[in-house]
């Protein structure tokens, strides 16, 4: 519960649906909503930090692994293209 976990999109949904299902059947004056809605605010919190790290891991991720080919074919061409210096086609 203190580290970020996976599966962030269904981890979401399910407390969405939990917190939706607790309103329909005891109301959102209930006190069982309201701990439902906390615990959706955190998963999702938690989320969105998951999702943002993934991103940042994997375009580092990309550029050593486009480094490497760099360094084992002397390729360069291509890490300049994919980096956006020199033209795709033509």
């Amino acid at each position: 519960m203190l580290g970020s976990g996976g599966m962030s999109s269904s981890h979401s949904a399910t407390v969405i649906a939990l917190a939706v299902a607790i309103s329909l059947q005891e109301g959102i004056g209930a006190s069982a909503f309201v701990v439902s809605l906390v615990l959706a605010f955190v998963v999702m919190y938690d989320a969105t930090r998951v999702r943002l790290h993934d991103g940042r891991q994997a375009e580092v991720t990309v550029f050593y692994v486009i480094g490497v080919y760099c360094f084992l074919h002397m390729d360069c061409d291509l890490l300049s293209r994919l980096l956006g210096n020199l033209p795709m086609f033509g």
